[in-house]
């Protein structure tokens, strides 16, 4: 059932993002003011919708953890975000870097990495996002970096630490000290070092 409901939520959630791009595109092409505030009414009910969605499929999030390395989690987001793709937003994707190993769900990450993507596109018209994913060692961190002007809604990143801490990482935000813009970081352990400290609680 779990998994029945996440993939139809994920379906929907497309399909509202694709109905959002077409919605922004209109709202910049009319002119007369009735239609544009009929505009900007769909795209805030197509913002509820997304948000009922998202809301029912967490319910049903139950962690698969599989072994995955940085270049693998890197080519899985870009497959996510390739499905909602925006030409005039391309993502400036940097090269994996190292081979540490980590355990977590694709399918919840994946997403989380997708719907940060998404939700950054809303946030600024700037073509200014960057991604990337490396390892330091002792883990594998996935990063996104939006322009400086990025306004965050708390709700939907804290859903995302959720998510993101039922895999046993960590979200952080910061700002980008050369582009003053926002960095939202998504660390996770490697696998030695999930071991260990599993092992260190008992």
């Amino acid at each position: 059932m779990a998994a029945i409901v996440r993939r139809h939520a994920h379906d929907v959630r497309n399909y509202v993002n694709s109905l959002d791009l077409e919605a922004s595109l209109l709202e910049e092409l009319v002119t007369d003011p009735e239609v544009v505030s009929s505009v900007r009414r769909m795209r805030s009910q197509l913002t509820q919708l997304e948000a009922t969605v998202k809301a029912l499929s967490v319910k049903f999030v139950v962690p698969c953890l599989v072994a995955l390395t940085a270049s693998d989690l890197l080519q899985l987001w870009q497959i996510q975000v390739a499905a909602v793709e925006d030409p005039s937003q391309p993502i400036q994707w940097s090269a994996p870097v190292g081979v540490t190993a980590i355990m977590i769900d694709p399918g919840i990450i994946v997403t989380v990495l997708r719907e940060l993507v998404v939700g950054a596109r809303k946030r600024s018209s700037s073509r200014g996002l960057s991604a990337a994913v490396k390892s330091t060692g002792d883990a594998v961190v996935a990063e996104l970096v939006e322009p400086a002007q990025a306004v965050f809604a708390q709700d939907e990143i804290e859903e995302c630490r959720r998510l993101v801490v039922s895999n046993g990482g960590t979200l952080e935000q910061s700002r980008d000290p050369v582009t003053s813009g926002w960095i939202t970081r998504m660390i996770f352990p490697a696998i030695d070092e999930r071991v260990g400290a599993a092992q260190a609680g008992h």
